[in-house]
């Protein structure tokens, strides 16, 4: 492994970025599950509308970052993987 590390070296930002990313994209997917059981507990079950509309706008605030995240580590993931390839 040591013998890889002067390739990884200029791209050391990228191979960081793209875990954190990916993990950014991951815990939107457990978040959201949870989200949705609070929108039928706490809001369809005893009728509050304005309850089902504030848990999904953090819904939508979530999924946003989880594409940001899984854009941002697709790009950083090939990025660091294409040149890392190439400097091989």
């Amino acid at each position: 492994m040591k013998r890889y590390l002067k390739y990884i070296k200029p791209y050391k930002t990228a191979f960081i970025l793209c875990p954190i990313l990916m993990m950014v994209e991951v815990l939107g997917e457990i978040v959201l599950p949870s989200l949705m059981a609070r929108i039928i507990n706490d809001g369809v079950v005893p009728g509050d509308v304005s309850m089902i509309f504030k848990i999904g706008a953090m819904m939508i605030v979530f999924i946003l970052f989880m594409a940001a995240g899984g854009v941002g580590g697709a790009y950083f993931g090939a990025k660091a993987s294409i040149n890392f390839a190439a400097d091989l």
